[in-house]
């Protein structure tokens, strides 16, 4: 497994998506260049590449815009598949959450789910891990959809979050979106995730549980993780960036490992952390630059920089171009318009 690897989940309802609309799964299948066989179970592995391209292609030949959203339709734990059953062990929302996104930092490699919790509110996100030229946006769509449902079968019928934000420039057709989540929408957000009151974190969970799979037939989820450290290194520090904790010392928090441990394992690797943190910092300011209008300015001030001027100098010497003229280009080779 690469550095881009995630579960198939998300994808699985796809066929009956496109049958509803007349559209021929299998055509989809060549297009992309997979296989039917990789669908017949949700943990097993895609490129986060050849995902965004289904989906990206899969919005093209159903003529959808937001065909992503229709693959979180029919989203739930379920849709979590081994991380989701051994995430209903516990009996609060929170813990279940905490479980889920711990687990999933195990096992996935192309993206990280997190939870940011600040001034009373909580948010329950999702970050790509590294940069993708497009596609991004429909993933994330199915993303934050899948969150949402998990989010209400675990707190219940009576339960509705806050607002939902997107970290993408606002549909052509913003309909399907204010009917899918009903409550305040977000776009060009400096991240992607699902806004709801702290409190909620600690209601016991509403979901009827299913009977847990026996231990042999379920995936050890909570062993020893499959990522390699680097590729768990350089995807936490998107989490960090987002959760604004972009520091030795949490990245060392998140691994549960004192900050000299880290730098040792850093050190044996050739690279600092600084190193890192600069290559994320840029891999993320480019997705926003990509897939968001966002304001060069607020890009900036998203990115932790105080002043404009010194996010375009820092951009430019890893580019060799300005951040305008880099989204220019972009949006010319890939047909974007704001």
């Amino acid at each position: 497994m690469n550095e881009g690897m995630i579960r198939v989940a998300p994808l699985l309802p796809s066929r009956q998506v496109l049958e509803r609309m007349g559209v021929n799964w299998g055509d989809l299948l060549d297009r992309c260049g997979l296989h039917n066989d990789l669908f017949a179970h949700h943990d097993n592995p895609i490129a986060f590449g050849d995902m965004c391209r289904f989906v990206r292609l899969g919005a093209s030949i159903s003529r959808c815009e937001h065909f992503g959203l229709l693959l979180a339709h029919e989203a739930g734990v379920s849709t979590l598949g081994s991380v989701g059953i051994s995430a209903l062990r516990n009996t609060q929302v929170g813990s279940v959450l905490a479980a889920m996104i711990r687990n999933l930092h195990l096992h996935d490699q192309g993206a990280a789910p997190f939870l940011k919790v600040d001034g009373g509110n909580a948010c329950v996100g999702y970050v790509v891990a590294g940069y993708h030229a497009c596609g991004v946006a429909g993933v994330l769509d199915a993303a934050v959809g899948i969150i949402l449902r998990i989010l209400a079968s675990l707190c219940g019928p009576n339960w509705q979050p806050l607002e939902v934000c997107f970290a993408r420039r606002p549909p052509r057709d913003v309909a399907p979106y204010r009917d899918f989540f009903r409550v305040p929408l977000n776009f060009d957000a400096p991240y992607t995730g699902v806004v709801f009151r702290e409190r909620d974190l600690h209601k016991r969970v509403q979901l009827a549980r299913p009977e847990l799979a026996p231990p042999d037939s379920a995936i050890a989820v909570d062993d020893q993780t499959t990522v390699p450290f680097p590729v768990l290194i350089r995807r936490l520090l998107q989490v960090l960036l987002v959760t604004q904790r972009c520091s030795v010392t949490g990245a060392a928090d998140l691994l549960n490992m004192h900050r000299r441990t880290l730098n040792r394992r850093l050190q044996a690797m050739g690279v600092t952390f600084r190193d890192l943190a600069d290559e994320a910092a840029y891999v993320r300011s480019r997705q926003l630059l990509a897939e968001t209008d966002m304001p060069l300015a607020k890009v900036a001030n998203v990115m932790g920089y105080a002043e404009a001027s010194t996010f375009s100098r820092r951009f430019r010497h890893r580019s060799g171009i300005p951040p305008g003229q880099w989204r220019k280009q972009f949006r010319q080779e890939f047909g974007v318009h704001s």
